[in-house]
């Protein structure tokens, strides 16, 4: 077993000075910190051309250890410095110390100085990871998906209809039995229960075009809002602390995004001319790490996460009622005409629930 994996550049334990990098000359982390900040025009993490290298930018140091398992990876700090904790063991990299990681590992990181040192009060690190990792990644990072949905006995979903024959946070219940650590609706749901009244009006209706993705912050869980043209306005960055999350598309206007960044909201830009929901959902698994997702409808937003085969299993509290009417939206809507063969599933479980209610799950069965 290998006890460390977390090698230093240099092997003594003192602090560096500010002024002196071991190895290279000033000029020279000069120029790599400017070339790392040409290819992060804002703070997050964004992916350069070459796979699996990342140019990371951080402008705030954190109050508290972010805990995570860190993949196999080199880093090289340009601006700045970072505090890892392995255990008992604190390791700290910065311009004089590049940091290697030849394991998966449990660690607590922590943006800790050198802020107050540079003007623009910037950390700034590029990062490559290895080929195993990045290979694994590329397989790994696809969050599980879970449709979760209320409906009536004939598979429709107005809420106010069922109101009268659903019992008090059963939905929520059930809901929180699936462990999701992100929650997934469309513009529609968004803007009933939780955006401002009223839709963003930009200045300009400039298309935004291709964007990197945005991490305002990392959380334990999120909520994600299906938005393609940059219509919601919102007040903050949390509901019930879960971070808000925008996937929009590229013809979102360009100064939507700056609103967003403004708010402390992270964004995905994803698909030229509508949502491309695969690229979209790997990058939240990517990006912010969400391993379960509960997607929560509209039956538009379902239907097509059922038609780009991201959907793994469905979660399905039936109330005791019956709808009846025609035009009222469905658990799957808008799915291609041109797809007649009902997608299989296979029973997982069934449990009855308070007021006669049953809750179903099936798993999704894949070819």
């Amino acid at each position: 077993m290998q006890t460390l994996a977390l090698k230093s550049i240099e092997n003594d334990t003192h602090p560096p000075q500010p002024d002196t990098v071991a190895g290279t000359s000033e000029p020279d982390v000069v120029k790599l910190a400017g070339l790392i900040r040409a290819h992060s025009p804002h703070d997050g993490c964004f992916e350069l051309r070459i796979p699996g290298v990342y140019a990371i930018r951080r402008s705030r140091m954190n109050t508290e250890l972010v805990h995570a398992t860190q993949r196999p990876v080199l880093c090289i700090v340009a601006q700045g410095a970072k505090s890892v904790m392995l255990g008992q063991e604190v390791y700290q990299y910065d311009p004089s110390r590049m940091l290697i990681f030849s394991v998966d590992l449990p660690v607590a990181a922590q943006v800790t100085g050198g802020l107050k040192t540079v003007a623009n009060r910037q950390f700034i690190i590029l990062s490559q990871e290895g080929r195993a990792a990045h290979a694994r990644k590329e397989i790994e990072m696809r969050p599980y998906v879970i449709c979760h949905m209320l409906s009536s006995v004939d598979g429709k979903i107005d809420s106010a209809a069922l109101q009268a024959v659903t019992g008090k946070g059963e939905y929520e219940a059930t809901g929180a039995k699936l462990q999701g650590d992100a929650w997934i609706c469309g513009r529609t749901t968004m803007q009933q229960h939780f955006a401002e009244d009223g839709p963003f009006v930009s200045a300009s209706n400039t298309p935004a075009g291709p964007q990197p993705v945005y991490v305002a912050r990392r959380a334990d869980s999120y909520a994600i809002s299906i938005d393609t043209l940059g219509k919601l306005r919102w007040s903050g960055s949390d509901f019930d602390g879960d971070h808000l999350i925008c996937v929009v598309s590229e013809r979102v206007p360009e100064d939507y995004l700056p609103m967003l960044r403004e708010r402390g909201i992270s964004y995905i830009v994803s698909g030229a001319s509508s949502l491309d929901l695969v690229q979209a959902v790997n990058l939240l698994g990517q990006y912010f790490g969400i391993r379960t997702l509960l997607l929560e409808g509209g039956g538009h937003i379902n239907g097509a996460f059922l038609q780009a085969d991201l959907i793994d299993e469905v979660s399905l509290l039936v109330v005791p009622g019956i709808d009846g009417r025609h035009d009222i939206p469905a658990v799957f809507d808008g799915v291609s005409p041109a797809k007649t063969a009902a997608v299989p599933l296979k029973l997982k479980s069934v449990e009855q629930r308070e007021n006669d209610a049953l809750w179903i799950r099936y798993e999704v069965v894949r070819s």
